[in-house]
């Protein structure tokens, strides 16, 4: 990186390159050595499995047809009118009438040793942005940069 830097103010120096693009040059050179730093930080957890993804639908009986038709997929527990928990593998889809049919409410990731309180702590110190809280059965929901909410739990979480 200082060979490239002292190419550049070479460059400037000589007059080949004005102080602008000397300037933004730098700029785009220190982005993008902060963009590998942070892309070679060590993951936070070591995801197992998506345990589950929640959709938000409009008739919970007419998607739960459509999945078990689709994908096999068998009900958890006893059907019910108002959702419905479909067993899909080792993982599962949520079907509720959260008044946003056709979009994903959340998926979630189970992750190696987890414990609450300790994953919530780790998020909420890399990651404050992302809104980190403690919801539902203990399990920690985030928000993705995108606004996608994303559910960290036990691998094996059950119903």
């Amino acid at each position: 990186m200082t060979e490239r830097v002292e190419r550049m103010l070479t460059s400037y120096e000589n007059g080949t390159m004005d102080r602008r693009r000397f300037v933004a040059a730098v700029a785009a050179l220190a982005a993008g050595s902060a963009a590998t730093t942070q892309a070679q930080a060590p993951a936070l957890f070591r995801s197992r499995v998506v345990n589950h993804v929640t959709v938000s639908v409009a008739d919970v009986a007419r998607s739960r047809a459509f999945y078990q038709g689709l994908l096999g997929a068998t009900d958890i527990g006893a059907p019910s009118p108002k959702f419905s928990d479909l067993r899909v593998g080792s993982s599962f889809i949520g079907l509720y009438p959260l008044g946003n049919p056709g979009r994903i409410d959340h998926f979630s990731i189970g992750i190696d040793d987890y414990e609450a309180d300790r994953v919530l702590a780790a998020v909420k110190q890399r990651y404050p942005e992302s809104k980190p809280n403690i919801a539902g059965d203990r399990e920690v929901y985030l928000t993705d940069p995108d606004g996608v909410r994303v559910q960290l739990s036990q691998p094996d979480l059950k119903l």
